[in-house]
């Protein structure tokens, strides 16, 4: 239960109307773990310690109208869960805007990640849905990879109508950005995928690994 707000092995939980920033003493701002049907709505988190929100092992997870500012690591990070999020704004996180791992679905609507290490990273069998969103400013605007082997295989990204703005519009499925050259996660079934439609890419493309298409 180490965080700002703990939401733990519940269901049925609304979270509205509120702000919150700069915790200290643990990791996490907010932390859902063995839930289901918890919404967050008009929420604003600063300055996280680590990561903003974190949802792991939970099912019906619904974040609307979001905004994170200057978290220390992830936006939003998940694992294992299913989740919509709509009108979500990350700016400036200092590791992933969303970070989706460990067999989770999740879908992304109408949202705006900027500034962040990755915008979106998929993986570990993670199937990610995003539509109508912007991406501006991320070192790598999106990126799939295997972490953990017990997965079997990397991240799978579809998105759509979307905007994507940076002098260099990195996408990557090859690793880990942030693994060397002699980590055990260099063997791993790297297979991710990047499925780009109908959308908007301002600046130059750089494309790491053959499973990134621009339709």
């Amino acid at each position: 239960l180490t965080s700002m707000l703990a939401i733990h092995n519940t269901e049925n939980i609304n979270v509205l109307n509120s702000n919150f920033s700069s915790n200290e003493i643990f990791d996490d701002t907010i932390r859902v773990v063995y839930s289901n049907k918890i919404n967050f709505n008009n929420i604003e988190i600063r300055n996280a310690n680590a990561d903003a929100i974190d949802i792991d092992i939970s099912n019906n997870i619904s974040l609307k109208d979001v905004k994170i500012y200057d978290s220390g690591n992830d936006g939003v990070d998940f694992m294992e869960s299913i989740a919509e999020v709509k009108n979500l704004n990350v700016n400036n996180s200092g590791d992933k805007g969303i970070s989706v791992g460990e067999k989770s679905n999740i879908t992304i609507k109408n949202s705006n990640i900027i500034n962040s290490k990755i915008g979106v990273a998929a993986k570990d069998n993670s199937i990610v849905k995003i539509y109508n969103t912007k991406f501006d400013n991320n070192y790598f605007q999106l990126a799939g990879y295997a972490k953990n082997w017990r997965y079997n295989g990397g991240g799978y990204i579809d998105i759509y109508n979307s905007k994507f703005r940076s002098i260099k519009n990195r996408f990557s499925v090859l690793k880990d950005p942030d693994t060397k050259k002699n980590n055990v996660n260099l063997r791993l079934k790297q297979n991710s995928k990047i499925n780009i439609f109908n959308s908007a890419i301002d600046g130059e493309v750089i494309r790491e690994g053959k499973n990134i298409f621009l339709n």
